[in-house]
């Protein structure tokens, strides 16, 4: 297992228009994009950084999600775990619901997307041959990740009991009655690879909880220029934070992220 557990390790990109998701996605990360070796399908590609692999896209066309409707454009977040079986019982255990998987992945490793009690999708991500990415930082690579939560006890329970995270509150985060932190890191100090943010009151009422990424850009000018040219969008921002410079964007086909310029040294 590359990494430590829960660690998102792997990102998937689920969209009808590949090759328009492609495009943009070149050109703002600079990736390239092609026919990956040991891929799971034929209909996907595989994104690599500086020749690390970073990110899968795959072409839904036809495809529907267990609802029925179409899937939408959208990144899914996977977690990286040691025992891909095991800690799917204990997603059942802890309320979740297995909506995708297990099946293969790409280069042999194994994945599934569960629903925790909020009703969030997140990926399991067991990796033999093919651990997913490891290194972060680089303009290009993705460098956070957090759940944006609608109900931050319910998340809490969830991922302590399936992934043996210890939620850290962040010092200066209290928004929650009582003083409780608006934020949580899932582990202290340098250990953390995620976070998980009290998201409620920024959201329009049945709002679904949702992973999100940060995606490192070179410079956030040109980055936002970029966006803009090819058809995608500046939801908030630029703006500063003890991080960089943030901003939320959506790309041409209707999936959000968000793009950080990190400190100058």
């Amino acid at each position: 297992m590359a990494g430590r557990l829960g660690q998102a390790t792997w990102l998937e990109y689920l969209t009808g228009s590949l090759e328009s998701g492609a495009a943009f996605y070149r050109r703002l990360a600079g990736w390239e994009i092609a026919e990956g070796e040991g891929a799971a399908s034929a209909r996907q590609l595989l994104a690599t950084a500086d020749g690390e692999a970073v990110a899968s896209l795959l072409d839904t066309t036809g495809m529907l999600c267990p609802m029925g409707r179409t899937i939408p454009t959208k990144w899914e977040v996977y977690l990286q775990v040691d025992d891909l079986d095991a800690r799917l019982e204990r997603a059942r255990a802890a309320g979740g619901e297995v909506i995708d998987g297990p099946r293969e992945a790409i280069g042999g490793a194994r994945l599934a997307v569960v629903a925790d009690p909020t009703g969030c999708p997140v990926g399991l991500w067991e990796g033999e041959g093919f651990a997913g990415r490891e290194s972060v930082g680089a303009p290009g690579t993705p460098v956070w990740f957090e759940l944006m939560s609608m109900d931050t006890r319910a998340s809490r329970d969830f991922y302590q009991a399936v992934l043996d995270f210890d939620y850290q509150g962040m010092p200066g985060s209290e928004s929650e009655p009582g003083g409780e932190p608006g934020y949580f890191t899932n582990a202290g100090g340098q250990e953390a690879t995620s976070g998980l943010c009290s998201a409620k009151e920024w959201f329009p009422a049945g709002t679904s909880s949702f992973w999100r990424w940060y995606l490192a850009v070179d410079s956030m000018e040109e980055a936002v220029a970029v966006v803009r040219e090819m058809g995608g969008k500046v939801l908030d921002g630029p703006m500063d934070s003890p991080f960089g410079i943030v901003a939320t964007i959506e790309d041409p086909d209707g999936a959000t992220l968000q793009i950080l310029e990190g400190p100058r040294g």
